[in-house]
């Protein structure tokens, strides 16, 4: 009886874990969330993944279209010169000491070239890894 519930605890804690989206917040899996954004040429979705410092988040509706709008403005820029994004792969992920930053290496292969790209993140007030646009 106590081999059946324990086999029954490790199936719920791995459906569980499965359910949460297997790591999704972390720095590897919002650079690849944003990456595939821009493969599928959704504005909408990597505007929901960039950080903002606190209180400069776009709050109302025309802001977040507006930057939809200016991310697929920029999908658009990339696939005029390079060609569509066929693949990517993630090389690296180093996460800074406090643990709030980090830095994801990229390599994206477009149909005329081939880029490595560091991907800079930050975590937000509430925890969640957002890609950092700013130099």
């Amino acid at each position: 009886m106590k081999k059946v519930f324990g086999l029954f605890v490790a199936v719920v804690a791995v459906l569980a874990m499965a359910s949460c989206g297997g790591g999704s917040n972390t720095p590897k899996g919002v650079a690849e969330q944003f990456i595939k954004a821009i493969q599928d040429k959704d504005g909408e979705k990597m505007a929901s993944l960039v950080y903002y410092p606190d209180g400069k988040a776009p709050t109302s509706s025309t802001e977040k279209d507006q930057l939809a709008e200016l991310m697929n403005s920029k999908i658009s820029t990339t696939y005029d010169n390079n060609g569509a994004l066929k693949s990517y792969e993630i090389l690296s992920e180093e996460l800074s000491e406090d643990g709030n930053e980090a830095v994801v290496k990229a390599k994206m292969v477009f149909e005329k070239k081939t880029d490595e790209d560091d991907i800079k993140l930050k975590k937000d007030s509430e925890g969640n890894w957002k890609i950092d646009l700013s130099k």
